[in-house]
Parts: structure tokens; sequence; C-alpha cells
């Protein structure tokens, strides 16, 4: 993602689902202005309930996952003394079409809630779970548990989108 952010202590689910997923109604540059000082890479991994990394494909009904969202931006050319700050927004989506339910449920990954991420939380948005920041990250890394859903659900997707920001709250 290519799309920069100032702060909102809400989440941007308050905007509705930026991931650019198939049912994102928007994305993040609908409250964040986009200037390309920064080139966020946005990974996405999976580890299952002993920490092994999910690298098939495949998921087991019901079963825990842990989910991380890594935001990565280098210096910038334009602002060299500045390190960026990060956003995300993530959902879990089956591919049945043409509703896209959610597929499984997003929670926090322990009672501590700086697990996820600092600057992140869940939210509820259209009975779908989402990974959110609420404020800037330093680290860029948002962590979210899992659980896979019922069996039948087929195929589903991990829509997440990245931000980075050079904290001047401009952009």
């Amino acid at each position: 993602a290519l799309l920069l952010f100032t702060n909102i202590s809400s989440g941007p689910t308050v905007f509705g689902d930026c991931t650019l997923s198939p049912v994102s109604g928007s994305s993040c540059d609908g409250c964040h202005v986009h200037t390309g000082r920064f080139l966020p890479t946005t990974t996405i991994s999976i580890k299952d309930s002993v920490g092994n990394f999910v690298t098939n494909g495949l998921y087991k009904p019901f079963q825990n996952y842990t989910i991380t969202i890594q935001v990565f931006a280098p210096p910038s050319s334009e602002l060299p003394a500045i390190t960026p700050l990060y956003g995300a927004q993530a959902v879990v989506l089956s591919q049945q079409s043409p509703y896209f339910p959610q597929a499984g449920v997003l929670s926090y990954p322990s009672t501590d809630n700086n697990a996820l991420g600092t600057g992140a939380q869940i939210s509820w948005v259209s009975g779908r779970t989402y990974l959110e920041h609420n404020q800037r990250c330093t680290s860029g890394i948002f962590n979210v548990h899992w659980k896979a859903p019922v069996p039948g659900m087929g195929t589903v997707g991990i829509y997440a989108a990245g931000l980075a920001v050079d904290n001047n709250a401009a952009f």
C-alpha cells in the first residue's frame, strides 16, 4: 500500500473496510493523504497453535492461528531523517460470493492488548471482525488470533492494508 495516514483514535473502520477486499467500500486515502514519501510493503504470515508457519494455505476448521501483519518502509529519500510510523487494517473473509462472509473470528492474542502491536484494536463492523490501528505504531507489527471457520467454509482470503507516516500529522 502506498497510503499515508494521520491518527484516528476510534480506528479506520469508522470509515468502513479499507482493505480493498471484495466488501471494501473505500481505501485508506478516504482519510489519509497519499504523497508517496514512504513506499511501505505489507506482509502476512500465519502460525499454527504451536508456532509453525502455515505455508500450504490449508487451515483446519475451529483451530487457532496467529496472523501477523507486518508493515515496513525504508527511509524516505525525501525525509531521510524521519523514521516512519505504521498503521494497518485486516479482515479474513470467505471467498463465497456475493456476500463474502466473515471466515472465522479475529480476537486479541492475549489479555495484553499490546500483544496486538502498539496502537492496534479489534473492531466489529457489519458482522465482521477487523484488526486495525487506532494510533501510530512504531514497530509495524500487528498480531491477532484467528479461530478458523466451520467446515465447509471453503477458501478464505486475508485482506490487509498497511500504511507508513512521517508523524507530522499533515500526511
